[in-house]
């Protein structure tokens, strides 16, 4: 708990520092786009965003994604394109661990999740 505090802590001080510009992409089939800093420290895991039609904002979500194959592990349901549908809209924060990030957006949306455990398994 302290730990994921932590993280939406320093998303959100991020948030207010950060300029709040709209960042949209059009995907192409298949390409899954990692967010900024959304590499994690042990590389074995990623954030990437994907959405359907003109602006990415049909279907938008971002993935946790497995490395380095870069293979969809689930979609981060809390986190949607209300108005950015590109990666760079996005920040990952992670703990040193790996098992634990938050997502801010320029719109200053700040979500955690585990990235580890029953649900999301990761394979070497």
């Amino acid at each position: 708990m302290k730990h994921a505090l932590l993280l939406i802590l320093a998303a959100l001080f991020t948030c207010a520092t950060a300029a709040r510009a709209t960042d949209e992409h059009t995907y192409t089939k298949g390409e899954y786009a990692l967010i900024r800093d959304g590499l994690a420290p042990d590389k074995r895991k990623s954030l990437a965003a994907h959405g359907d039609g003109d602006g990415g904002r049909d279907n938008f979500h971002v993935w946790l994604m497995a490395e380095p194959v870069h293979r969809k592990l689930m979609a981060l349901d809390d986190i949607d394109a209300r108005l950015d549908s590109g990666p760079n809209a996005y920040y990952a924060f992670w703990s040193k661990d790996s098992r634990r990030v938050a997502v801010t957006t320029t719109s200053c949306n700040a979500v955690s999740s585990e990235a580890a455990g029953t649900a999301v398994e990761v394979s070497p």
